[in-house]
């Protein structure tokens, strides 16, 4: 009986810390959904160890790793070299995707299927040149994080970085009777809004950001004064970073609301004012340990993510924040209000920063305990369906097909 063809999940981007506990959700949910099926994971080797360390046994055993070199395709900076370059710039990155991308069908010889769980436009683009399929590629998928909020951005008028931009690297996907895999439900419609032939039937398909597995968070009693409320991630202006820092500073003088850093500052951000916050904060990504052990200390998460980027994006640290079953207080967003719509009551969502303001205020004046189960149990229902044992059935059904 022959075997049936393995799996490449490949990390185009990412290296180190960056992503891993998505990975290592995709990881799992994709060995539930095709048992039977070998799973080869191409990343750096960096990233790869962390992934596996987060993957329970039972899968590690299943998936072999495959170390690719640091920083394998350089996307992330190919905007700034080619700015330094010039126009050649994002043809060589194409041809780098494309070689390397040859490498990894290479090291497994025979009919294939390939996974990329992160998406860019030079990917896309090498992708869509011929030849790969003599290395024995039968089909792909290809999962989109944040790229999408380029299509937000300015587009350059010289021919060849135009012609391949992510704008013209999505239509030239889609028009090849290919579909892209999203993470939030709302995505679909903000990305058809920028770009319509996202909108066609089969473009976008949703996969639902997975959660960690492992031991689950127990819910806590509702809470008493002072309110811990903490803000995740990365402490950039996109994801909140500046209304967090001001209502923090603003409401410094109420000893019944304690603000929290659980995260880092990945560059120079002038517009976030950190000075009233006492412990220093880490310009570097913080161990999974430390980090998970500051999320369990608060009561809420204030996340006032910016409209731009999270209208074509999900966000892992909102995840965290469900998976150790923390109430959200959040702007209305198209992300928020989705995650509203669907799950239910899991926090606050509020209408601007006055808003805001008025909310922590109002919880630091009394917490209703009622309300607050309420949300805590919703979050739970919402974290066991997005825990990868759940979400198997959605990768048998809707990738490789």
């Amino acid at each position: 009986m022959t075997s049936p063809p393995p799996i490449l999940v490949v990390e185009p981007a990412w290296h180190g810390a960056f992503h891993v506990p998505f990975n290592a959700g995709v990881l799992e949910a994709l060995t539930g959904g095709f048992p039977h099926r070998r799973v080869v994971f191409a990343a750096e080797s960096g990233h790869g160890e962390r992934v596996m360390a987060l993957l329970p046994p039972a899968v590690a055993e299943r998936v072999e790793r495959l170390d690719l070199e640091a920083r394998p395709f350089d996307d992330l900076w190919s905007k700034h070299l080619a700015a330094v370059l010039g126009r050649t710039e994002p043809v060589r990155a194409v041809w780098r995707a494309r070689a390397l991308l040859t490498r990894i069908l290479e090291s497994h010889p025979g009919p294939t299927d390939l996974l990329l769980t992160s998406t860019t436009p030079s990917t896309l683009l090498a992708l869509r040149l011929p030849g790969l399929e003599r290395h024995g590629l039968r089909s792909v998928e290809t999962i989109v994080h944040g790229a999408l909020g380029d299509l937000d951005g300015w587009r350059s008028r010289r021919p060849v970085r135009r012609a391949l931009d992510l704008r013209a690297a999505l239509s030239y996907w889609i028009a090849g009777g290919r579909s892209l895999t999203v993470l939030e439900r709302h995505i679909p419609e903000q990305a058809a809004r920028r770009l319509p032939r996202l909108g066609a039937p089969g473009a976008l398909k949703v996969f639902p950001h997975p959660t960690l597995d492992g031991p689950a968070d127990e819910p806590g009693p509702p809470p008493t004064t002072p309110l811990q409320v903490g803000f995740l991630g990365a402490v950039t202006d996109a994801k909140g970073g500046s209304v967090f820092a001001r209502l923090a500073r603003e409401l410094a003088h109420r000893t019944d609301l304690d603000f929290r850093l659980c995260g880092f500052l990945p560059g120079p951000e002038p517009g976030i004012d950190l000075s009233s916050f006492h412990d220093s904060v880490s310009t570097e990504l913080l161990p999974r340990d430390h980090y998970e052990e500051g999320v369990r200390r608060l009561h809420y998460v204030c996340l006032p993510l910016g409209g731009e980027y999270y209208d074509l994006a999900a966000s892992g640290t909102v995840l965290d924040a469900v998976l150790h079953l923390k109430p959200l207080i959040t702007l209305d967003r198209p992300l928020t209000r989705r995650l509203f719509a669907d799950a239910g009551d899991i926090g606050h969502l509020c209408a601007d920063e006055d808003d805001l303001r008025v909310t922590l205020q109002g919880l630091a004046d009394g917490v209703d305990p009622q309300r607050y189960r309420r949300q805590v149990a919703h979050l739970q229902t919402l974290r066991e369906s997005r825990r990868p044992a759940a979400l198997a059935a959605w990768t048998r059904d809707h990738w490789f097909t």
